[in-house]
C-alpha cells in the first residue's frame, strides 16, 4: 500500500492558520524509505534520470568542466545519483535538508567527498554556485519566499525549479498525507514566483511544461479545488543571473 494518499481539500492562506503542529518528512519512516532507494538506486536509476532530466540536459550544456550545486529539499541525493551517472563533469554538490534527514544523509555517504549535507540555508554563504536546484520541494518551505530569496541570495549563476506546483493562481496552503502524517504543501502563484526573483536581478531564460496533471491518478485530489486554485501542470523553469 501506497505511503503518499493525496492531499486533503482545504485551503489556508498561511502557515498561521494551522492549528496544530504540522507534519513532516523529517520522520522514520521516510527516512528509511529514503535509505533503502539509495541502496538500490540501480533499480530505479532510469526514471530518477527520467525525473532529473532538466537538470542533467543543463548540466551536460554548460562549457565548465566542474559544477558546484546547492540543492534545497534534496533529500538523500535522489537528484545527484542520476545526474552523476549521466555527466563526465565534476560535480560537488551541497544538500539543505531538515536536521533529522541531514545527518542520516551524511552519514551514508560518508566516504564520499564530493557531495556535502546542512540543515540551512546560512550555513553556504560562503560558497559560489553554479546552479541553485529545487525539485520538488518549495512547496514543503513554511516560507517559499524566503527560501527563494535566500537562494538568490547566494548569486548562484543559474537557479533552477523543476516541476514546481505553480500556476495562475491563488496561492494557498493545503496538506498532503503521507502515511500518518499530515504535511503542509503550498501551491504557488506563478507571477509572485517570478517576480520574487525579478526583484534579486535574475531574469527567467527557459520555461516548459514538465508535466501534465490533468491525467495522473496521484493527482486526483487537486481536481477538487475551485477552478481558482486548480493547476493543470508542473513546471520547469530556469532563471538567470541578469
Amino acid at each position: 500500500m501506497s505511503k503518499s494518499n493525496g492531499w486533503i481539500t482545504v485551503i489556508h492562506n498561511s502557515y498561521d492558520d494551522i492549528k496544530s503542529a504540522p507534519g513532516t518528512y523529517d520522520n522514520t519512516d521516510w527516512i528509511d524509505k529514503q535509505k533503502n532507494r539509495v541502496q538500490n538506486f540501480e533499480k530505479e536509476k532510469e526514471i530518477s534520470i527520467s525525473r532529473n532530466i532538466f537538470l542533467i540536459n543543463f548540466v551536460n550544456k554548460m562549457k565548465a568542466d566542474k559544477v558546484r550545486i546547492v540543492d534545497y529539499g534534496g533529500g538523500f541525493g535522489l537528484s545527484y545519483l542520476p545526474l552523476v551517472s549521466k555527466t563526465d563533469k565534476k560535480i560537488e554538490y551541497h544538500i539543505v535538508e531538515v536536521p533529522g534527514v541531514s545527518t542520516a544523509a551524511s552519514k551514508m555517504y560518508a566516504d564520499n567527498k564530493d557531495i556535502f549535507f546542512y540543515s540551512s540555508l546560512l550555513d553556504l554563504n560562503n560558497l559560489d554556485f553554479d546552479i541553485a536546484y529545487v525539485r520538488t520541494s518549495l512547496q514543503y518551505a513554511a516560507d517559499w519566499k524566503w527560501v527563494l530569496e535566500s537562494l538568490a541570495d547566494l548569486s548562484p549563476k543559474n537557479i533552477i525549479l523543476a516541476d514546481a506546483s505553480i500556476g495562475d493562481i491563488e496561492t494557498f496552503l493545503t496538506f498532503q498525507s503521507w502515511g500518518s502524517e499530515k504535511i503542509p504543501y503550498w501551491f504557488i502563484n506563478e507571477k509572485d514566483l517570478v517576480e520574487t526573483l525579478i526583484s534579486k536581478n535574475y531574469k527567467v531564460t527557459k520555461k516548459e511544461i514538465a508535466r501534465d496533471i490533468t491525467k495522473d491518478a496521484s493527482w486526483e485530489t487537486q481536481r477538487a479545488y475551485p477552478a481558482e486554485y486548480r493547476i493543470d501542470s508542473l513546471v520547469n523553469i530556469i532563471f538567470s543571473r541578469g
